[in-house]
């Protein structure tokens, strides 16, 4: 679903209850109450999630060209084009269609530099 919009027919029926009865969907947020002390990204290591596509060009140096996944506690960002991870300096660079997202906020773009 395209920025996490789900119309009224594919809701469950608590989250249809919760709709007034002209609206035809609602937005749904995938890390709704993910947002937990034990969970938070400054105290979590970074986990990276890639299909395909992995180069490993030298001991710090990745890259990765397909659909990647990096999570860090409660925090996601997806990529579905090319991404370098820089182990040495804990740096990130995206191109490609970028989601990053945290409970209660999506932000979409077309590049991404992370520096953990």
């Amino acid at each position: 679903m395209p920025l996490d919009w789900y119309p009224r027919e594919s809701l469950s029926p608590d989250q249809a209850a919760q709709l007034a009865p002209w609206c035809c969907g609602a937005f749904i947020d995938p890390l709704a109450g993910m947002a937990t002390a034990d969970n938070e990204p400054d105290q979590a290591t970074m986990e990276f999630n890639a299909v395909d596509g992995l180069t490993q060009l030298n001991q710090n140096l990745l890259s990765i060209d397909g659909d990647i996944v990096v999570s860090q506690g409660y925090r996601q960002i997806r990529n579905d084009n090319s991404t370098t991870i820089n182990r040495g300096d804990n740096t990130v660079s995206m191109q490609g269609n970028v989601e990053f997202r945290e409970p209660g906020l999506l932000l979409t773009g077309d590049s991404a530099f992370i520096d953990s």
